[in-house]
């Protein structure tokens, strides 16, 4: 694989990350100035202006690790590990659209619940063709496990 062809799969992982991140900030931004703030939140609860920062970072690296998967010289693998990419993405995706769009704790968690089943599925797949690409899904994990423990507590103090 030449730089150029190297150079235009960053761009396109990038560039679905972001798009993904963007299409999910539609469904939460009508959200978060009304009908979030009306619900009863823990105390852990981060300051909205975290959350931003957070999945910027963290969209970079999940854009990264596709194009660490694209450009690894083995093929073995590579089929399920778009596979998995794909459905965690697909879920971080609907979350946004379930619990702030659907308005919707329980939905919202249902859906995070699924989401960190595919995205460990997606991290086993990654770390079989490039440790880094899964690796720098971790972080990720990481957060999406907080969230998770955050929507339940929404749902809890928010019963519907």
């Amino acid at each position: 694989m030449t730089k150029l062809q190297k150079f235009g799969w960053l761009i396109f992982s990038l560039s679905l990350s972001y798009l993904v991140e963007w299409a999910g900030s539609n469904f939460t931004k009508s959200s978060v100035s009304g009908w979030y703030r009306t619900l009863s939140l823990p105390a852990w609860n981060p300051p909205a202006v975290v959350f931003p920062i957070v999945w910027s970072i963290l969209y970079t690296m999940i854009g990264l690790s596709l194009y660490f998967i694209i450009t690894a010289k083995t093929g073995k693998g590579k089929g399920l590990a778009y596979l998995s990419f794909s459905l965690q993405l697909f879920f971080n995706f609907t979350w946004s659209w379930s619990f702030f769009y659907m308005q919707s704790p329980i939905m919202g968690l249902i859906n995070i619940i699924i989401l960190v089943a595919a995205l460990i599925w997606n991290i086993m797949r990654f770390n079989k063709i490039s440790k880094l690409a899964a690796l720098l899904l971790v972080p990720y994990l990481l957060w999406v496990l907080y969230a998770t423990i955050l929507n339940f507590q929404i749902w809890q103090l928010n019963p519907t």
